[in-house]
C-alpha cells in the first residue's frame, strides 16, 4: 500500500463515516456539521487523487501502512459509551479524536516526504485538520458549559461564549 493509498482511503472512509452521520441526524443541527465535513473530506480526497495521479515522484509502497487501520475504523471505541443520535457531547468528542488522529498521521507524512511538493501538501491537508479539530473543541465547549459551568454572576469573573 503506497502512502497515497493510505491517505485516499482514509478521505474515502471519512467522507462515507461522516455521511452516515449526517443521515442519523437530518433532524438536528449536527446535520450541517456533518454535511460541511463531507465537503471537505471531499476536497481533501480530490487534491489528493490530483496529486498522486501528476506527482512527478511516486511513493513507494509500504507495506506498514497496509497494517495500519483507517482513521474510521471503529470509531466507537474511541469513547466509552455507546452513541445514540442525539447524544451530542459525545458525537463530538469522537469526531475530535479522529480528526486528532489526522493531524497526526498528516503531520508524520509531511515530515517524512522526500519530495517538497508533496510535504506542503501535507502540511496543508494537517492544517485542514487542526481546523476540524478546533471546530469540534469549540463545540464541545459550547455544548459542555451549561452542565459544567455554575457561578454567580456577581462573585466572579464569567468567559464570553
Amino acid at each position: 500500500m503506497t502512502v497515497w493509498d493510505f491517505a485516499l482511503q482514509n478521505e474515502a472512509d471519512g467522507i462515507e463515516y461522516y455521511s452516515a452521520k449526517a443521515e442519523e441526524n437530518k433532524e438536528n443541527a449536527l446535520h450541517r456539521v456533518f454535511t460541511m465535513l463531507i465537503k471537505d473530506e471531499q476536497r481533501h480526497y480530490d487534491l489528493l487523487e490530483h496529486h498522486r495521479l501528476h506527482a512527478g515522484q511516486v511513493f513507494p509502497s509500504d507495506d506498514a501502512l497496509a497494517s495500519l487501520d483507517s482513521l474510521f475504523k471503529d470509531p466507537e471505541s474511541l469513547i466509552q459509551d455507546v452513541y445514540t443520535a442525539y447524544d451530542q457531547l459525545k458525537t463530538y468528542k469522537m469526531a475530535l479524536e479522529i480528526e486528532k488522529k489526522g493531524i497526526d498521521l498528516y503531520h508524520k507524512l509531511a515530515s517524512e516526504a522526500e519530495d517538497p511538493e508533496h510535504s506542503r501538501l501535507f502540511s496543508f491537508l494537517r492544517s485542514q485538520e487542526l481546523q476540524h479539530y478546533e471546530l469540534f473543541e469549540e463545540l464541545i465547549k459550547r455544548v459542555s458549559r451549561p452542565e459544567e459551568w455554575v457561578e454567580a454572576a456577581e462573585f466572579g469573573h464569567r468567559e464570553e461564549y
